[in-house]
């Protein structure tokens, strides 16, 4: 990234970050009137994970440059990863202003609006998505996530996004969980006795103890739910500007039950209850 913004790396690919190949969703290099260094300050404080100040400079340069939607993108995500999800949706629907046909491959958008309890939107986000990338088994454990809050887990199930071609670990395993064919035991146990080698191996279990929080979160039990959640923080080996990194730790913060980890900055989900221009609720 030389003397200029590209999109942040976790528009990239759909919740990447091992073993699936980088795919760009759009070669986009946009000049901006911003100084230099300003940029490269927010893009390292981004990556540094000093999300409140890689925000603060990549305002600054949308005030000069309203367009930027490399800066937007910066403000959308790292909002996300501190906890901020109601300015991290106005900066993705900035973007889908911006450039309309950048809106499926937005899933980090429907992740902020899973945790905004904007759950129709959320589900149109994820189903949005899905026409873009049609195996990934996170699309639709996030869509499933959504729709169970809307009409009830049992009846969530029968439209359960069905996903052959995810071979990732332990994928196969977390879409039987979602699906009620699995168990808790088969994601852990798939993970951990899997061979492989060293990040990839951290990968696989956080990855586990990630979807278990999630899959505990969805029938009510959150004791274990927080339980993996501050399991997947702690063993959390994806660099700080990779947005599903912060995932787990972003829901410790928005159930309150953040551990000596949590960022200052968060705030509160429900402060952000109203329809988005594209709910049809």
């Amino acid at each position: 990234m030389q003397h200029c913004f590209l999109l942040i790396q976790t528009v990239l690919c759909f919740f990447s970050g091992w073993e699936t190949p980088v795919t760009s969703i759009e070669s986009i290099t946009i000049e901006t009137t911003s100084p230099q260094d300003l940029e490269q300050t927010a893009l390292a404080d981004f990556q540094e994970g000093n999300y409140a100040k890689a925000v603060e400079h990549a305002q600054k340069i949308i005030k000069q440059k309203p367009k930027s939607l490399p800066a937007v993108m910066l403000v959308a995500d790292a909002s996300f990863m501190m906890g901020n999800v109601k300015q991290s949706i106005e900066s993705y629907d900035r973007i889908i202003e911006l450039k309309p046909q950048l809106e499926p491959q937005l899933w980090q958008r429907g992740l902020a609006l899973y945790y905004a309890e904007r759950f129709q939107d959320g589900k149109e986000q994820f189903e949005t998505h899905q026409s873009y990338n049609t195996q990934d088994v996170e699309n639709a454990v996030w869509h499933l996530l959504c729709n169970s809050k809307i009409v009830g887990l049992e009846k969530a199930r029968e439209s359960f996004i069905p996903i052959t071609k995810d071979r990732r670990v332990p994928m196969k395993q977390i879409h039987q969980l979602f699906g009620g064919t699995g168990d808790v035991k088969d994601v852990l146990a798939a993970a951990s006795t899997t061979p492989a080698l060293g990040r990839t191996k951290a990968i696989q279990i956080y990855y586990a103890h990630l979807y278990t929080g999630l899959y505990y979160d969805m029938i009510g039990d959150q004791a274990k739910s927080i339980a993996e959640m501050r399991k997947a923080a702690k063993v959390n080996p994806l660099s700080k500007d990779l947005l599903m990194g912060r995932v787990a730790d972003v829901h410790l913060m928005i159930r309150k039950a953040s551990g000596p980890d949590s960022h200052p900055d968060a705030t509160d989900s429900k402060q952000d209850k109203t329809p988005s221009r594209r709910s049809k609720n």
